[in-house]
């Protein structure tokens, strides 16, 4: 009887031991597993072709604002890509260029109204190039036109824009 008895513990205890190493591996993995959650751990690029740019000279003005249309067209119809509601426009990047030192500002303005500024200049002290990457990128609204106002202008600059077209 006490053989029988023996014999029951050491196999418990085998098998208790076999369970914790093959828990002690489970809770090995484990961090690697939470720390990254389910389908995140591949990153993509971003697809080239959803990409686009716009850049634009403005000529000295005499210190009056200038407006300019963006047009964002990647399927090539002539017709501001927000018109579709499954794709939404956005502006990630916007870069002032100036030549001459002097105060301006470049706004981005959508159908809503004044969005977002960028300012360069000897007030400014920026420098000549003043880029602004957007950690919230701008989505322009369904319909929405796009344009960039220059105001303070007194030399010749550059406005360039960076964005992606996604959609829903």
């Amino acid at each position: 009887m006490i053989k029988s008895v023996l014999l029951v513990l050491g196999s418990s205890a085998v098998a208790a031991s076999a369970t914790l190493v093959f828990v002690g591996r489970t809770v090995h993995s484990s961090p690697f597993q939470m720390d990254v959650p389910y389908g995140s751990a591949v990153r993509t690029t971003v697809d080239p072709a959803n990409v686009w740019s716009w850049h634009h000279e403005f000529p000295h003005t005499g210190g009056t604002a200038t407006t300019v249309d963006v047009l964002v067209d990647i399927d090539g119809n002539n017709v501001m890509d927000t018109e579709h509601p499954w794709l939404r426009v956005m502006i990630t990047d916007i870069e002032l260029v100036e030549r001459y030192s002097g105060p301006r500002t470049a706004w981005i303005l959508d159908g809503t109204g004044k969005r977002f500024a960028v300012g360069g200049g000897n007030n400014y002290d920026q420098g000549p190039v003043n880029h602004v990457g957007l950690t919230s990128p701008i989505v322009l609204p369904v319909g929405s036109p796009l344009r960039v106002m220059l105001e303070h202008q007194i030399g010749d600059c550059e406005v360039h824009l960076i964005g992606r077209v996604v959609n829903l």
